[in-house]
Order: C-alpha cells, then structure tokens, then sequence
C-alpha cells in the first residue's frame, strides 16, 4: 500500500443496542509506505460528521483531543497481525490498538509488526503504539506495543 489514509483499520461501531462481535481476522506479509493518518488502528470509529459532531473516536485523537471513547458492546478477538511493516508515515505513532475496559480485546497477536513513521538527524522519531485494555500476544515488534498477558 502505498499512501493509505490507514493502513489497516479494524473499528467497532459506537452505539447503545445490541451486540457486536469482530473475530478471526489475519493480516500478514503487509508493506505499506507513507501512512497518511494511522499505519495500524484497531479500536472505535474514528470519524466526524459533517456538522462537526464525532461518532466514536475524535479524528484529532491523541493530538487535539485526549478522549476516545470505546465500545463495551462489541468484542474484538483472535486479531493477527504477520509479518507488517509500515514506513515514512506522516503521524509519529506507531498505532493504537484500543477496546474496552469492561470488554477488552482478547487474543490479539503482532509478530513481526515494524513500524518507522519518519526519520530525521538518522534517528528513527516513531512514537509507540497507544494501546489500552488488550490482551494479547507481542512478538519481534518495534516500537513494542505494551499488551497485557
């Protein structure tokens, strides 16, 4: 992929009824360059409406807006990611990868995902992922992204 706005984006719809479940997925042997956005993004919608009204996450998130609200009805697990490799992206972070306190992600495994978002004075800049209530697997990954076990 050359240039994706996200690279590979994988979000729970916001809501109030019913249930969601978002399971068995694979990514492997993926190179991107040049994220425009977020290379990896695993975790609420991140949109604003036309009116300026956000549905799930803000799209400024983490930059002008600290919160990201998740969605405890609908369960993420059994997510891979093989073998990704992201270069030259315009955001410093390497991802994010967020579920819900109360329905956290379960299972989900990065081996071998590197992330390089832009150099500069020969020092790799990249930020690490933002992750939070995920339970998972991390194998040769830089940056590290901090699963719990």
């Amino acid at each position: 992929m050359n240039k994706p706005l996200k690279g590979i984006y994988i979000k729970s719809n916001p809501g109030t009824n019913g249930m969601g479940l978002v399971q068995n997925i694979s990514y492997s042997n993926v190179r991107m360059t040049e994220a425009l956005w977020w290379p990896i993004w695993i975790g609420p919608q991140q949109m604003n409406q036309p009116d300026g009204t956000f549905l799930g996450c803000d799209m400024r998130y983490p930059f002008r807006s600290e919160e990201c609200p998740t969605n405890p009805l609908v369960t993420m697990r059994d997510i891979v990611l093989q073998d990704v490799t992201s270069t030259g992206g315009l955001n410093p972070y390497a991802g994010v990868v967020i579920c819900n306190v109360s329905n956290p992600c379960q299972n989900i495994v990065f081996e071998r995902v590197v992330v390089q978002q832009g150099m500069r004075d020969g020092l790799d800049k990249t930020l690490p992922f933002i992750v939070q209530d995920v339970y998972g697997t991390v194998i040769d990954t830089t940056p590290l992204a901090e699963f719990l076990v």
